[in-house]
C-alpha cells in the first residue's frame, strides 16, 4: 500500500472513530431507516435466510444486526475499531450468535482469507472512501462464492438535490461540490478526509472483471435524502410526493445517476 493510501487509511480510521460513540444518535433517522430497509429487501430477494453475509464498512453494526435477527450469518467488517467495539458491545446486549465483528479495511480483506460469502454489502458510501476501487473490487470478489453477489450503496458525482438545493441558495460551490477531482468529508470531530464519487458507469466497469451488474436503481433523486431533515420536517406531504416520484423512476438510467446514492448489485461470474 502506497503512502498515499496509508494516510488516507489513517485519516478514515481517526474520522469514524471519533463519532463511534455519538453515531446513531446523530445520523438515524426515519429516512435512514427507510433506505436501509429498502436495501434488506433487495438482499432477501437475492439470498434465503440462513446465508452468509459480509458487510464491509459495517460501521457500528446497525446493518449487521438487522441481518442477524432476520436470521442471516453475518460477519461485520470496518476500519475503525472504536466503530467495532461498540457493534460487539451492542450484539452482545442482543444477545446474538450470528453476528461476528473484525476490524479491518475491505482494502485488505486477507484476516477472510479461505472464507467465502453468499452476499457482500458495502453500504452508505463506504467505497467512496477508497481511492482504488480496483483493489477494493479484487479484494471482495476474492471472498464472494461464485455466483454469489456484491451489493454496494454508492454517491455519485452529481446529486440532482444537491445541485437544486445549492442552486436555490445561489451556492454554486456546494451543488456542484461532488465533481471535484478530491473532496474532503466534514463533520467528523476526529478529522477530515478525501472523498472520491464514482459514477454507475465507473463503478460497473471497474467491477466487470468478476461481476456481472444485474440491477442499478437510484436513491433519493427526487426526494430529500437523509440529511435534509429540515426540508422533510417542514414539507411531509411534498417530501412524500417526491419519494413517490422516486420510486417510478429510480431506474431510469439518467435519474438513477444523480440520486444521492445508488445501489447495485452485482453477481459473481463463475471462474
Amino acid at each position: 500500500m502506497s503512502p498515499i493510501d496509508e494516510l488516507q487509511r489513517a485519516s478514515v480510521e481517526k474520522a469514524f472513530d471519533s463519532v463511534a460513540e455519538t453515531f446513531e444518535r446523530t445520523l438515524e433517522n426515519d429516512a435512514t431507516r427507510q433506505f436501509r430497509n429498502e436495501v434488506y429487501a433487495e438482499i432477501e430477494t437475492l439470498v434465503p435466510r440462513g446465508s452468509s453475509v459480509l458487510d464491509i464498512n459495517c460501521g457500528i453494526g446497525v446493518d449487521a444486526l438487522t441481518l442477524a435477527e432476520k436470521g442471516f450469518n453475518v460477519v461485520g467488517v470496518d476500519i475503525a475499531a472504536k466503530m467495532i467495539e461498540v457493534a460487539r458491545q451492542r450484539s452482545t446486549k442482543l444477545r446474538f450468535n450470528t453476528a461476528e465483528f473484525l476490524v479491518g479495511s475491505f482494502e485488505d480483506l486477507s484476516g477472510l482469507s479461505g472464507c467465502t460469502f453468499d452476499l457482500v454489502l458495502s453500504n452508505f458510501g463506504g467505497l467512496n472512501c477508497v481511492p482504488s476501487l480496483q483493489i477494493a473490487g479484487a479484494q471482495i470478489a476474492a471472498i464472494t462464492r461464485q455466483s454469489g453477489f456484491f451489493i454496494a450503496t454508492v454517491m455519485p458525482p452529481l446529486c440532482l438535490w444537491e445541485v437544486l438545493a445549492g442552486m436555490a441558495r445561489m451556492d454554486f460551490k456546494s451543488a456542484f461540490r461532488r465533481l471535484h477531482t478530491s473532496v474532503m468529508a466534514t463533520g467528523f470531530p476526529g478529522g477530515t478526509f478525501a472523498v472520491s464519487y464514482y459514477s454507475p458507469h465507473k463503478f460497473a466497469a471497474t467491477m466487470r472483471q468478476w461481476f456481472e451488474v444485474k440491477l442499478i436503481r437510484g436513491f433519493n433523486v427526487f426526494s430529500p435524502p437523509p440529511h435534509a431533515t429540515r426540508f422533510r420536517t417542514s414539507h411531509p406531504l411534498f417530501s412524500q410526493f417526491l419519494a413517490d416520484i422516486d420510486k417510478r423512476a429510480a431506474r431510469l438510467p439518467l435519474a438513477r445517476s444523480m440520486g444521492d446514492h445508488y445501489l447495485m448489485v452485482l453477481k459473481r461470474r463463475d471462474q
